[in-house]
């Protein structure tokens, strides 16, 4: 194999086509710093959040392998078709958090957001290695998001030269992301993966939790009350910085919020309310749920850190993923197989 195709291996295996996406540190950093903060600090939190989401990546399929090596559809990893070494894998992974890590000690030297972000990659081993074998792991997958953002806040502070403690927006902002990250891997991976859990005695939330009646699976009403709460109460922190007077707003913006908000319940409920046992119905409304989710955050503040920013926050990462997704799977626009 040929350097430039060991590259495009590691590639694959570390989800590079999805690292646009690594903004939740930057979403920390927003939120302490009102939207004023410097490009080369933005820069910077955006590699380290790129390189804790690739080592995240890397060390979910080594913890996974043996059991993915079952899974025909899962047959396209690295790993698990020979084509990166565990050696290798796990070089890589120490790169990634070491590098992580480094850059985090550059931008603020402080043991707090060390801390922050020592705590977010344990968190992101903890569900890797449990993710299969312990009911509700999917928690330790949702902290782990959530401190990366408070590590993304704590950097802006430390790095302005004032250790204070982090604003009520920091703390709004990390709940959305803990429940939205819960949500999306116990419910939409969770269904997304059924048969396959199933096949493999996972105990995920989802095998857990849908039961098996009239010749079809249903989610309890305890299960969807307590779900369709967890996202209701995410919609309602989304409104919480306007109705305590955080910071300024615009009409337009409050309005759009408004509006992405009924549509993410509205998804979720439909999401709840579907079988298992429909791929194409599960792929679709939770594309149409993580879009709307996505974009609560940007848009509460939008105000803050400008119209130019969000556009760049919503285009820059779709074009990272048609971009890399081409490189690295050969067709711009189709679903990675190492999914």
């Amino acid at each position: 194999m040929t350097r430039v195709s060991k590259l495009l291996e590691l590639g694959r295996l570390a989800r590079f086509e999805g690292g646009g996406f690594s903004v939740v540190a930057i979403f920390g950093a927003w939120a302490v710093s009102k939207g004023s903060v410097e490009p080369c600090t933005l820069g910077a939190l955006f590699l380290a959040n790129l390189l804790f989401l690739m080592g995240s990546c890397i060390h979910n399929d080594l913890a996974d392998v043996k059991v993915d090596r079952k899974m025909v559809k899962l047959g396209d990893r690295p790993l698990v078709k020979g084509t990166v070494s565990r050696p290798d894998a796990m070089v890589a992974l120490s790169v990634c958090f070491i590098g992580s890590m480094g850059i985090a000690w550059i931008v603020a030297p402080s043991l707090f957001v060390a801390l922050a972000l020592a705590g977010a990659i344990l968190f992101a081993i903890l569900y890797n290695q449990f993710s299969k074998r312990l009911f509700g792991s999917d928690l330790f997958f949702a902290l782990s998001a959530g401190l990366l953002c408070v590590y993304g806040g704590l950097s802006v502070v430390v790095a302005n030269g004032a250790l204070q403690p982090p604003n009520v927006t920091l703390w709004v902002v990390a709940g959305i992301v803990v429940i939205d990250h819960f949500f999306f891997n116990a419910v939409e991976g969770g269904l997304k993966d059924f048969e396959d859990d199933g096949s493999v005695g996972a105990p995920t939330m989802a095998r857990r939790l849908f039961v098996f009646r009239d010749n079809q699976y249903h989610l309890g009403v305890g299960a969807k009350t307590l779900f369709m709460s967890l996202k209701v109460l995410s919609a309602l922190l989304a409104f919480l910085p306007f109705l305590l007077g955080l910071y300024p707003y615009w009409l337009w913006q409050i309005s759009l919020l408004g509006g992405v908000v009924v549509l993410m319940l509205v998804f979720t409920w439909k999401l709840l309310n579907g079988s298992p046992l429909q791929p194409k119905r599960i792929g679709r409304l939770t594309r149409l749920q993580e879009m709307a989710c996505r974009a609560i955050i940007p848009l509460m503040l939008a105000r803050l850190v400008g119209v130019g920013w969000i556009v760049a926050l919503i285009v820059l990462p779709l074009l990272w993923f048609f971009l890399f997704n081409g490189i690295l799977h050969k067709n711009p626009f189709s679903n990675p197989k190492t999914d």
